[in-house]
């Protein structure tokens, strides 16, 4: 993406940046543009997923002073039930909407995955 930036002209080149600052910036961005895809998509507080991402946690401390759960607390049920309906063409039962949001948090959460298409 940054190379095809420098030659589309959307992105100049400076002094004082080496190559890597500017691969560094770019994954950074992508990766502000998920979490903030990813809250909106399912109603979250953005700034608790941020700091859940950022913390880069393990399974084993996901929910280390409960705020994996305090983030799941705050999901929109209606928004995660309309992804899943459009995500998989069936609209799933309300207690199932909570099960589909936890596995794709941890997904997300703990291996940086998303679903293709996303």
């Amino acid at each position: 993406i940054y190379l095809h930036d420098i030659q589309r002209g959307d992105l100049e080149v400076g002094e004082g940046k080496t190559f890597r600052d500017y691969i560094t910036e770019y994954m950074s961005q992508a990766q502000d543009e998920r979490i903030h895809k990813v809250a909106d998509m399912f109603g979250l507080d953005e700034a608790k997923l941020r700091k859940i991402v950022e913390s880069h946690p393990t399974e084993a401390n996901l929910n280390e002073f409960g705020r994996y759960e305090e983030l799941k607390g705050t999901v929109n049920k209606e928004k995660a039930r309309d992804y899943f309906e459009k995500a998989e063409g069936v609209k799933p039962i309300p207690p199932r909407v909570l099960i589909k949001v936890d596995e794709f948090l941890r997904k997300f959460i703990l291996k940086n995955e998303l679903p293709d298409g996303f």
